[in-house]
């Protein structure tokens, strides 16, 4: 894999992995606005996977 080839360690794959699946995660939040309009918050909900 390019990982292998540039020279990654299993433990910096694993990282690269859990960093990417966590950006993926929060990438599927849904905020809304609260009364200032620069301030919001998780509404508790997640969209969709797709």
């Amino acid at each position: 894999s390019a990982f292998d080839i540039l020279g990654f360690t299993q433990e910096e794959k694993n990282s690269v992995y859990k960093l990417t699946g966590a950006i993926m995660h929060y990438g599927n939040m849904k905020f809304k606005q609260k009364q200032r309009e620069e301030q919001a918050e998780a509404d508790g909900t997640e969209g969709t996977a797709q």
